[in-house]
C-alpha cells in the first residue's frame, strides 16, 4: 500500500470516527457532509487500489 493509499485510508477512518460523535442537536448538515466526505474518500481509494493492481 502507498502512502498515498494510507493516508486516504486514515482520513475514512477519521470520518467515520467523527460521524459517531456528532451530536444530535448539530442538525442533518454535518452528518450528511461528513457521509458525502466519506464516499468521496472510498472512491478514491478504490480508484487507487484499482490503479495498483493494475501495475
Amino acid at each position: 500500500m502507498t502512502e498515498f493509499q494510507q493516508t486516504l485510508h486514515y482520513i475514512r477512518d477519521m470520518l467515520n470516527q467523527l460521524i459517531r460523535l456528532v451530536p444530535p442537536e448539530a442538525g442533518r448538515t454535518l452528518p450528511y457532509l461528513l457521509d458525502v466526505a466519506k464516499l468521496e474518500a472510498n472512491e478514491l481509494i478504490a480508484s487507487e487500489d484499482q490503479k495498483t493492481s493494475e501495475t
